[in-house]
């Protein structure tokens, strides 16, 4: 899965479900809701 080879796509698999609970499925699936999450979590 050339996802996995990104560096987003590595640490969504790393941490994910960590930031986005039950809405992360996998990296392509849950980047809009990341997308979403970092706006509303610059920090």
């Amino acid at each position: 899965d050339d996802a996995l080879l990104t560096n987003i796509g590595c640490f969504l698999e790393r941490h994910g479900e960590e930031l986005l609970g039950s809405k992360y499925k996998d990296p392509i699936s849950s980047f809009t809701d990341f997308q979403e999450f970092s706006v509303m979590n610059p920090e």
